[in-house]
């Protein structure tokens, strides 16, 4: 005999079920809250009460109902859903994240800006939050508003942190990822002027630049910027090449004090002054305060055999004493350097 069928939206999460009532008479279970209903209690005819026991025993009551609203029973069809959002709707926003991805293809169109990581990352973003959708989508224990709302707060999320990742500049994210990690160094030697060689933090390789932070000599310098923590850095310059001419012979200590007032020019204050001598070669060490911005710039130069070498390292928080200060001036040499030359 055929059994007529119903759709019935679940008085307790509003999901449709599909049902043929008669068929036991034992309770129902909602696949989608877990809540019970016995074939007698949603039947079709008019109750003053229809009770139903939830997943964890508690008991309730709906108010009176008639043969049109009892129960939400309906015939067989597609009726939206009496208590919350039809499923496949949430599911569809639980596909929205899936535009992070699509933003790295087409976001250097549109801002002229190329994001600091691949699109890989985009990718796993946006189906980790899709994962996460899905699973609240299917938490049998909350409603289709909480449901909803969850959804759409890990949305939101998903694409504040895939915004943050796109605009974010490539040192901070470098700053993030060396925090609390040891600094890796490696040995740099200049490709022009005077061979040297000196190690320097793994970050990137040191660029050339056109400053000369010595008036007193034609260097070719390169520097290398270094994130520190989440917010600073320090700036390492290195440079050798030949002193220009000056009535003090370069490395005797009236040249010395002349290279002094030079790089105190721009208004630094001298803090401290070391005669640091390194085999061969005549040395001098100062540690300045900058004046523009309160950092400290600590110097090494070093005269010998016609030639001068620079070294500084500069940022927050730094004196002639900081290790990274200490390592970078310790490591500097001369290959196959003859002392008796």
């Amino acid at each position: 005999m055929h059994m007529s069928r119903y759709r019935f939206h679940c008085p307790v999460c509003g999901e449709t079920v599909d049902w043929q009532p008669g068929l036991l008479r034992q309770r129902f279970h909602c696949p989608w809250c877990g809540s019970h209903l016995t074939d007698e209690q949603v039947s079709l005819r008019r109750r003053q009460e229809v009770t139903y026991t939830g997943t964890r025993g508690r008991t309730f009551s709906l108010p009176p109902t008639t043969e049109a609203t009892v129960g939400s029973w309906e015939e067989s069809g597609d009726a939206p859903s009496a208590a919350g959002l039809p499923a496949t709707v949430i599911i569809g926003l639980a596909l929205l994240p899936f535009g992070i991805p699509l933003f790295w293809l087409i976001g250097p169109v549109l801002t002229g800006t190329s994001p600091p990581v691949s699109l890989v990352t985009a990718v796993a973003l946006a189906v980790s939050a899709s994962i996460l959708c899905l699973s609240i989508i299917y938490t049998i224990d909350w409603t289709a508003e909480t449901r909803l709302k969850g959804v759409v707060i890990l949305i939101v999320l998903a694409y504040f942190g895939g915004m943050t990742l796109y605009f974010t500049d490539k040192a901070t994210l470098e700053r993030l990822y060396r925090l609390g990690k040891d600094v890796e160094w490696r040995e740099f030697q200049p490709d022009r002027g005077p061979v040297y060689r000196v190690k320097v933090p793994a970050f990137a390789r040191p660029e050339p630049t056109p400053a000369q932070p010595l008036p007193l000599a034609e260097l070719h310098c390169y520097h290398l910027r270094v994130p520190q923590d989440l917010f600073g850095w320090h700036m390492y310059v290195m440079g050798a090449g030949e002193p220009k001419q000056h009535p003090e012979l370069p490395g005797s200590d009236g040249w010395f004090d002349a290279a002094q007032k030079t790089i105190l020019s721009d208004g630094g204050q001298l803090r401290q002054h070391f005669v640091v001598p390194n085999g061969f070669l005549k040395g001098r060490q100062w540690e300045i305060e900058l004046p523009e911005n309160g950092k400290m710039r600590v110097i090494r130069i070093y005269v010998g055999r016609g030639k001068v070498y620079y070294l500084s390292v500069e940022g927050d928080q730094i004196n002639a004493h900081h290790q990274d200060v200490e390592r970078f001036f310790r490591s500097f040499f001369i290959p196959q350097a003859n002392p008796e030359g």
